[in-house]
């Protein structure tokens, strides 16, 4: 059985990586960018992927090493803390390429504890 505080963390990455799906739609970097409140949402939806990765502990991330835990958590690093160097071309190959296997993986994680 996974420990609650970790379920919680995994429940919050398949949540806001789908969030992140949903508010890019179809849209092209430079629509988010022109869009200065999906360019901020998205960019947010995509910190918390990375905060609630950073938050599980390491034996656990080390288990699962298939979960790109360290670059959800590098992606986080940027948007949080090089914001003036963020290229959101990367972000939405990121979100579009990146996050439906994760939420794939995060979610048979969290299947296999209700088994």
């Amino acid at each position: 059985m996974i420990d609650p505080p970790i379920r919680f963390r995994l429940e919050d990455i398949a949540e806001y990586a789908r969030i992140s799906l949903d508010l890019l739609g179809d849209s092209s970097a430079t629509e988010v960018e022109a869009d200065m409140k999906t360019h901020f949402a998205l960019i947010r939806a995509v910190q918390v992927v990375g905060e609630a990765a950073a938050k599980i502990p390491d034996t656990y991330r080390t288990d699962h090493a298939q979960i790109p835990w360290r670059r959800a958590i590098n992606m986080r690093n940027i948007l949080v803390h090089a914001y003036r160097q963020i290229d959101l071309t990367i972000v939405v190959m990121t979100v579009r390429e990146d996050f439906p296997p994760l939420i794939a993986d995060i979610e048979r994680l969290l299947g296999e504890d209700n088994t």
